[in-house]
């Protein structure tokens, strides 16, 4: 059938091109979503993203379907523009969100999320690809995940533990400890990120 044959219209080159596309996407965006998010908050910042990435995926069996790559590439460059967010969140998190003693806990648990796709995406993809939906499923389920999961996010997250209905006092108190800890830390000015300097060492030129 139509939705379970290959695809052979790649060349080695377009491949290239459209698996570097979404690193392109990354690279290019990667200083504004930082500054993204000190304005407007790691909620809002995520969520976006989510439904970027929740977007583009579901188009991609469209834009296969078109002669040439121009489409697939767009999408791939949309697509790591929403990566970029990940590695920000798992410190945005972790910052905001985790006690002392539960750091290790947080970072090892988020940043394992790149795995934890491979596993389920890797079976689930075969599964299909070899069933009577065919591959574009693959895109479309994945699409449907991301929609349900953002939107959760959306639902249930905060930028800060005070912020949120559903954490008690012992709780604030127990996260907020390294605030109390430190009472001049609120009152010190952020510092600038010297991204002109670190790009003018030799080192990195």
């Amino acid at each position: 059938t139509t939705l379970n044959a290959s695809h052979e219209g790649y060349s080695k080159d377009d491949r290239t091109i459209i698996f570097s596309s979404a690193a392109v996407g990354a690279l290019l965006t990667v200083i504004f979503v930082t500054q993204a998010l000190q304005y407007f908050g790691l909620r809002i910042i995520f969520f976006i993203s989510g439904m970027l990435t929740a977007i583009t995926t579901m188009l991609v069996p469209l834009a296969v379907a078109q002669n040439g790559i121009v489409y697939f590439v767009i999408l791939r460059v949309c697509q790591g523009v929403s990566f970029t967010i990940c590695m920000p969140t798992t410190g945005a998190v972790t910052s905001n969100w985790a006690s002392l003693k539960q750091n290790g806990l947080f970072i090892s648990t988020l940043s394992s999320f790149s795995q934890l796709a491979a596993v389920f995406t890797m079976a689930t993809s075969g599964k299909l690809c070899t069933s009577s939906l065919g591959w574009p499923a693959v895109y479309y389920l994945h699409a449907g995940i991301s929609f349900v999961a953002f939107a959760v996010w959306v639902l249930l997250y905060r930028n800060q533990p005070a912020e949120h209905p559903l954490v008690n006092q012992i709780e604030l108190e127990e996260i907020t400890v390294v605030d109390r800890l430190q009472p001049c830390y609120q009152q010190q000015k952020t510092p600038e990120i010297p991204y002109l300097a670190i790009l003018s060492t030799p080192a990195i030129g």
